[in-house]
């Protein structure tokens, strides 16, 4: 677990058995089974470069695809209270579906950067578990990271530097939805988070370097204001809410610095600016302490935990996980911190024992670029590929010794299990360790992290 003071430590020796995959069975081989301390299986897929997954109220997980040879493919993996039960490959019709969400229905809409400007509905049966994919045209090309409002309606931005616009599928999400497109007045708005007060906040990928991001405010059901706020910072992406409202932001740029817009955030906010002395710091989130971790996208190893009054001046620590581009972690129901790689590196990164001076272990974990990891309903932690280079290989590690972790849960009313029909990513918010907890008004969606990213 990773502790801060005043919490208990928790010491856990863990086991990473060694895995060689052969063609064939779905299953490589696995290390521990359940009940053990820490075990490992790697899976094939049946689409290469799995990547980006969500967990929908069945339980099971949706991975999409960055390959890079045209590939249309979804991977569902199919889980029940124990183990694995199937894992298929299913056509979508659309080139690399990536970046996904649930709705309030439980229905999984995934977007593409394969040049597509189309968009995927899932639609799950909860009885028979069977699902029907509809794709619908958009006004975008690569319309991605999609975020859901408090209407409920499904707002996509875009991977296109050509666009200023962004999209939202409102009215009867079931059948045929109304798609509305809208100029924010900035390019390549993407990567959203929604506030407290519910106005939706887009961070930018786009090549020109632009630092403004874009707050969707006033009436999202009908006709939207749109606000550019300049952060000073280029490219500045995958925005987070802290415990007290305020949004941290990093970038996709080589700048060291984080953003933090505070005060009046339907109004003028405050702007300010962090050196971390980190490239490409970005993709973070909020703590069960209430601090905040980034991690990074560059060759940089280091990671940056801020605590203290985030609201004024807060302090800040690094930390040298030893794996090139340590970026979005997840936090285990023992409460350690995961962090994935956007490097070429094969090994994955776990913080434990007190945040201030956390004990830090790699462990490989034999895919080229084990990234974009998602916590499963009985706590496993899954790891995609980034890497690009047409590896089939997705890779499960056991939640191991958390007996006590499921008892706290239990007694909170939260237990993860196939038959809760809410996402995990609305669960662990209530979660005693974890990545988040309520923070107002629909704050589950206002995280704005539907991949649960942690850094």
């Amino acid at each position: 677990m990773l502790t801060h003071a005043g919490w208990t430590a928790l010491a856990a020796s863990m086991l990473i058995m060694l895995l060689s995959c052969s063609d064939g069975p779905d299953v490589c081989s696995s290390g521990q089974g359940p009940g053990s301390q820490r075990g490992k299986t790697s899976f094939k897929a049946g689409v290469s470069n799995p990547l980006t997954a969500v967990i929908d109220r069945q339980g099971d997980l949706w991975f999409g695809n960055v390959s890079k040879n045209p590939n249309t493919k979804l991977v569902r993996i199919s889980m029940d209270a124990q183990s694995v039960e199937a894992i298929d490959a299913i056509d979508s019709g659309v080139t690399s579906p990536v970046s996904a969400v649930v709705d309030p229905e439980g229905r999984v809409w995934f977007g593409t950067t394969g040049g597509s400007s189309e968009i995927i509905r899932i639609s799950i049966d909860p009885n028979s578990r069977q699902a029907e994919l509809s794709r619908f045209a958009t006004p975008v090309t690569n319309p991605a990271w999609p975020i859901v409002d408090q209407n409920g309606s499904i707002w996509f931005g875009s991977f296109d530097e050509s666009t200023r616009l962004i999209v939202r599928i409102s009215g009867d999400l079931d059948a045929t939805p109304t798609i509305t497109a809208f100029d924010t007045g900035s390019f390549n708005p993407v990567t959203a988070v929604m506030d407290l007060a519910g106005s939706l906040w887009f961070g930018n990928f786009v090549g020109d370097g632009s630092s403004a991001v874009v707050r969707v405010s006033g009436d999202l059901a009908g006709e939207p204001t749109f606000t550019l706020v300049d952060t000073g910072v280029s490219k500045p992406s995958f925005p987070i809410l802290d415990s007290s409202g305020q949004i941290w932001i990093g970038n996709d740029s080589d700048s060291t610095f984080l953003v933090r817009i505070g005060g009046n955030l339907q109004g003028t906010p405050n702007v300010d600016l962090f050196d971390t002395e980190i490239p490409n710091v970005r993709s973070g989130t909020v703590a069960p302490d209430d601090s905040i971790w980034f991690g990074n996208t560059s060759d940089s190893t280091l990671v940056v935990r801020l605590s203290g009054d985030l609201t004024s001046a807060p302090r800040l620590l690094k930390f040298d996980t030893r794996i090139p581009g340590p970026s979005f972690p997840v936090f285990d129901l023992n409460g350690d911190l995961w962090f994935g790689t956007s490097g070429a590196s094969q090994r994955v990164a776990r913080l434990s024992g007190e945040a201030d001076s956390p004990s830090i272990q790699t462990l490989s974990l034999g895919v080229e670029a084990p990234g974009f990891p998602i916590l499963d309903n009985q706590g496993g932690i899954w790891f995609g590929n980034v890497a690009e280079d047409g590896s089939e290989i997705i890779v499960r590690l056991d939640s191991g010794s958390n007996a006590s972790a499921q008892v706290d849960c239990k007694r909170q009313g939260w237990l993860p299990t196939t038959s809760d029909q809410r996402t995990l990513y609305e669960k662990i918010k209530h979660a005693p360790y974890g990545i988040g907890r309520d923070r107002g008004p629909k704050a589950s969606r206002a995280l704005g992290n539907p991949n649960n990213e942690i850094l």
